[in-house]
């Protein structure tokens, strides 16, 4: 399984994830990727088999290299975390390749624009990506950093049969 972790301790942020869970970041119109998909597809990226752009529709981008649950025997273990400090305004995001394959990075970044907290971010960005067609999980959570002492809206919804944002 894949698995997205974040931590919060007041405007510092600390994020990690196995598999093919992605962590965003947008900021002033711009969402950035802070995580690393372990699949078959990026690692041909890395070692510069294939670029990024036919990595996302390759048949192996969904071929996980490490996920939550390996057991010993099959490959090491080695998390990766990432630091950040939140400004007001930032939106982190979590989510499943239900989501990001279904809504575009650029279109995720709109909605944050277009929407006033977390929650209305999550039921947008989930309700699109279910009308795309999506057949499996979607997952969304965000937060939002709301004044400088990081006190934060998190909001999610995570539907793996895509019937209705709860």
């Amino acid at each position: 399984s894949s698995l997205g972790l974040m931590y919060i301790n007041g405007d510092s942020l600390a994020f990690s994830n196995t598999g093919n869970v992605r962590i965003y970041r947008i900021r002033d119109g711009v969402a950035e990727l802070f995580s690393v998909d372990h699949t078959q597809a990026q690692k041909m990226v890395e070692l510069g088999l294939m670029t990024s752009e036919k990595a996302a529709t390759h048949p192996q981008r969904k071929k996980l290299t490490q996920y939550f649950g390996v057991m010993p025997d099959e490959v090491a273990f080695r998390p990766v975390i990432f630091e950040e400090k939140a400004e007001v305004g930032d939106m982190y995001v979590l989510c499943t390749s239900g989501c990001y394959e279904n809504v575009s990075v650029s279109r995720m970044a709109e909605i944050c624009d277009e929407t006033d907290n977390a929650a209305d971010f999550v039921k947008t960005v989930f309700a699109e990506a279910a009308s795309a067609g999506c057949r499996e999980d979607i997952t969304v959570l965000a937060v939002k950093a709301e004044d400088p002492s990081m006190v934060v809206a998190p909001a999610g919804v995570s539907d793996s049969h895509n019937v209705s944002a709860h």
